[in-house]
């Protein structure tokens, strides 16, 4: 990236697509001044971030700050097809911080649209010129906006259906018997660990916590 371009925009370090024949071992990585976005365009695998490990499906994509270490993996059997940015840029961790760090992964509303513009990106990137880099930090901008967006809409009240709550009421008893944590159940249903309980609480009365107890004992019964 030019002087400039590193003064004034969100920059490209680093972007591409690839269409794995067969599954590799994984990428490791850790302590890169990097922002990296992925969309999953096809086949499946898993990310870990944050000492979780978040499944990846087509049409999926992730967000991670990259100076904390994280790591992905195709599927051993079903490879799987990548576009991804890597940028940085002043402007970057403000972004990053309203996405915020609770869940990377989500599910964009229009996966097509954000296709589009990592092309853009990876287009521009070839180019290295002044027009290219304000034309993919342009693209870089209204992905983060719209990605940001997003999210927010999510997390609104109304936002998380009763249906939605009742998927999770129902994980919740069908496995109670097993090992659950509020941060397990969150990152299952790609939702904020603080949202899931809140809502929760205010649709059931009684604590996610609650209710796995509650379904023990009926089992113990």
């Amino acid at each position: 990236p030019s002087a400039f371009a590193r003064q004034n925009l969100f920059y490209v370090q680093e972007a591409g697509h690839i269409r794995l024949l067969k599954s590799h071992a994984g990428l490791q990585r850790s302590s890169l001044d990097s922002y990296l976005i992925v969309q999953v365009a096809a086949g499946s695998g898993v990310l870990h971030y944050g000492g979780r490990d978040y499944p990846l499906g087509a049409g999926q994509c992730f967000w991670v700050d990259c100076r904390r270490p994280h790591g992905y993996r195709s599927a051993p059997h079903d490879p799987w097809e990548l576009r991804w940015v890597h940028f940085n840029g002043r402007s970057a961790p403000g972004f990053y911080q309203l996405f915020g760090d609770d869940c990377p992964v989500f599910t964009p509303a229009d996966s097509a649209a954000v296709a589009r513009r990592l092309d853009a990106v990876l287009r521009a990137a070839q180019r290295w010129d002044t027009p290219a880099e304000l034309n993919a930090s342009a693209e870089i901008a209204a992905l983060l906006a719209e990605i940001v967006t997003h999210k927010a809409r999510a997390a609104d009240p109304g936002a998380l259906t009763a249906r939605r709550l009742d998927e999770v009421r129902d994980y919740l008893i069908e496995h109670c018997t097993e090992e659950l944590t509020l941060d397990g159940v969150a990152a299952q249903f790609y939702i904020s660990k603080y949202y899931l309980a809140r809502s929760f609480k205010r649709r059931y009365g009684e604590t996610i916590i609650g209710c796995v107890n509650s379904a023990r004992l009926d089992a113990a019964k």
